[in-house]
């Protein structure tokens, strides 16, 4: 029997597709990382993020990583699990409880797979989130947006929305408080496309400040974010209302070190046993 990462109670709820009317995630932001750039980078990657997870190697995306449900829970969701949305002077920006979440939530885009559960792609852009956000009817949702293949764009109708009370959009634990998605979710909203761009590329800013101010009757004050320059992987470091890029140091993961599985079998041996030691630390 297949492993997902997915609790049942959470991929139930999780179960309306994008591909509802005018629920589509949108397909042209996925144009704009295209392929990963630089060797390097992609090695700063691997060695941060081979603790908590899997790398596999994928037909159509190459290096993809698989979190370790021991690391971040059997419901995990990217963007909805261990942390919150922060108004930054580049959009709402997705802060991680975890010291790793530099990586994943910021640079690279998320897919369901439906043998591994979520994967990570990893690119050379950043960006606060690469989510698409929708809003209306008292609702605020984003789901993923999909990686591309190599040789054309994909409107990946296997990504999830996930929504939250406005009102609750601010709530420090933000996975805590998802409502389960149904059709009438996808009906009451309605897509938030503003873009913000840097470097050549652009991301969707999410929500209107002030409409959130408004549901959630506290004032919304802004981080002035520099994002790093396209092609460079660097590790945001938050000091005084203030974010700026911090570069990493290139280090190679030894081959004899990396953690990666080819498959293909019933599920991976990472989510077929729980494997102590690896929880990320939390900040």
């Amino acid at each position: 029997m297949r492993t997902s990462l997915l609790s049942g109670s959470l991929a139930l709820a999780l179960a309306v597709s994008t591909s509802c009317a005018g629920a589509e995630v949108e397909a042209e932001a996925a144009d704009t990382t295209g392929p990963v750039t630089g060797t390097v980078s992609v090695d700063l990657f691997q060695d941060a993020l081979s603790p908590y997870g899997l790398w596999i190697r994928n037909p159509d995306y190459g290096r993809v990583w698989i979190p370790s449900a021991a690391v971040v829970g059997a419901d995990f969701t990217p963007y909805a699990t261990g942390g919150r949305w922060e108004y930054s002077t580049a959009g709402w920006m997705f802060v991680s409880d975890w010291d790793w979440g530099w990586a994943p939530f910021h640079y690279g885009r998320w897919y369901l797979d439906p043998f591994y559960g979520w994967a990570w792609v990893p690119d050379t852009l950043w960006a606060p989130a690469w989510v698409d956000w929708r809003i209306g009817g008292g609702l605020i949702g984003w789901a993923p947006l999909p990686p591309t293949f190599p040789r054309r764009p994909l409107r990946d109708h296997r990504t999830r929305w996930v929504f939250v009370g406005e009102r609750d959009f601010r709530r420090p634990v933000i996975g805590r408080h998802l409502i389960a998605p149904t059709a009438r979710s996808l009906e009451v909203t309605a897509p938030v496309r503003h873009r913000m761009n840097a470097g050549g590329t652009y991301w969707f800013a999410g929500p209107d400040r002030a409409r959130v101010e408004a549901a959630t009757g506290a004032p919304v004050r802004a981080i002035r974010v520099t994002p790093p320059r396209p092609g460079a992987v660097a590790r945001m470091q938050v000091e005084g209302g203030a974010a700026r890029p911090v570069p990493l140091q290139a280090r190679r993961t030894p081959r004899a070190t990396a953690r990666w599985w080819s498959g293909p079998v019933e599920a991976p041996p990472l989510h077929r046993e729980s494997r102590g030691g690896a929880r990320g630390r939390r900040r």
